[in-house]
């Protein structure tokens, strides 16, 4: 309560902490997350962004999930409805070539 109560005053009243307040309201309709590639010299972050989060009663079982033997790439659970995802941002870092180690 003493959190809700910072974020409402400081927000309102000072407009800082907007971008605290905003994360905390949990809009369903749009989700994004980073996914990272580690290469040799570097990686690459993806933003991915989905319009669409498949609610509670949007997912049905998995027919091709085996409860006796669990596959991990098997999920137990699938959307309705297919997920559209796309790519908002792109950066790759690269932190130059590897060095070989010191011999003594």
């Amino acid at each position: 309560m003493l959190f809700g109560l910072n974020m409402l005053i400081t927000c309102l009243l000072f407009r800082m902490n907007r971008n605290d307040a905003f994360s905390s309201l949990r809009i369903g309709a749009y989700n994004n997350f980073l996914r990272f590639r580690l290469t040799e010299d570097g990686f690459d972050m993806f933003v991915v962004g989905l319009e669409n989060v498949p609610q509670r009663d949007d997912w049905s079982a998995n027919s091709k999930h085996d409860k006796d033997k669990p596959d991990p790439e098997v999920p137990v659970f699938v959307p309705k409805v297919e997920f559209k995802p796309h790519l908002i941002e792109r950066l790759s870092i690269r932190l130059g070539p590897k060095r070989a180690a010191p011999t003594a």
